[in-house]
């Protein structure tokens, strides 16, 4: 995946945060969206990061 696209995914998502996007990455691309044939080994651990990164981004824009 080039940088264009993966920019446009990450925009595609809202996240403009550096720690909001450092978890969102941290989630494997099943859970990210971008490969629904890639088997997640653990979907707890990718559904934490999801939430932490939607969490740290709600922050930086200021709802705590």
């Amino acid at each position: 995946m080039s940088w264009d696209e993966k920019k446009e995914e990450i925009e595609m998502y809202g996240f403009h945060s550096p720690e909001a996007l450092n978890q969102w990455v941290r989630a494997c691309n099943y859970h990210r969206g971008t490969n629904l044939n890639h088997k997640c080994k653990n979907p707890s651990a990718c559904m934490e990061r999801l939430n932490l990164a939607f969490s740290l981004e709600m922050a930086n824009r200021g709802w705590e």
